[in-house]
């Protein structure tokens, strides 16, 4: 038994609110059927994580806000084994199409600035494979903050920051990237235009080329 992976199941279970005190390493113990040492280890794993906090004399607390928790609770749950990659691109693909759509609604005048600055930038960085791959990762994450929605925004970071791997393989597999301009324009277009309808069909859209791509690049 993984310990630590059960018990963020545990606290991800609704059995524990934020805030409120975990039972004792005695029950815990007993619930799992484990011995206290490793109830004890297990909880000293969660705090480095910061999801829980242990309070000498009052025993130990699940600790942060729901935005925070959300994407901690996503980088260790792959760390533990929890999650695989295609889940996470799975993720990724939900996320990256809603904020698009909620982009395109939200989205102020700096934002649309924001997003045009990246695109600039890939475009400047088609003979720089690196550096363009630094500026999609930017590009993404301000149609994120564009959304205005902190938690989503929160959760595409951290799933994103656990597939950064992805982008640097796909363009770094074909050797070039002006493909992938190609692919985001329509995007950019769509959020300066505040139509989320045609936001969320070009991300939709983008999401699946690199989908394939990745997989052509897997199998070479």
């Amino acid at each position: 038994m993984n310990v630590a992976r059960e018990l963020l199941k545990y606290l991800l279970s609704g059995n524990v609110k934020l805030g409120s005190r975990l039972p004792s390493e005695r029950q815990l113990a007993e619930q799992f059927g484990i011995g206290r040492s490793l109830v004890r280890e297990a909880l000293k794993s969660l705090e480095l994580l910061g999801l829980v906090e242990s309070r000498t004399g009052a025993g130990t607390f699940l600790v942060g806000t729901a935005s925070r928790l959300l994407p901690q609770v996503i980088e260790w749950s792959v760390l533990l084994g929890e999650r695989s990659e295609r889940e996470l691109i799975e993720a990724r693909t939900f996320l990256e199409v809603s904020l698009a759509e909620l982009a395109a609604t939200h989205r102020t005048e700096d934002d649309v600035a924001e997003i045009e600055r990246c695109l600039n930038g890939m475009r400047a960085s088609v003979g720089d494979l690196d550096r363009y791959v630094e500026y999609d990762l930017a590009f993404h994450s301000a149609i994120a903050r564009a959304s205005h929605n902190d938690v989503m925004a929160d959760m595409h970071g951290s799933v994103r920051s656990l597939l950064q791997d992805w982008a640097r393989r796909v363009i770094h597999g074909f050797g070039r990237a002006d493909f992938s301009i190609e692919v985001h324009e329509p995007i950019a277009v769509a959020i300066r235009a505040a139509d989320p309808k045609a936001a969320r069909t070009a991300m939709e859209q983008h999401m699946t080329n690199a989908l394939k791509h990745l997989d052509d690049v897997t199998r070479k």
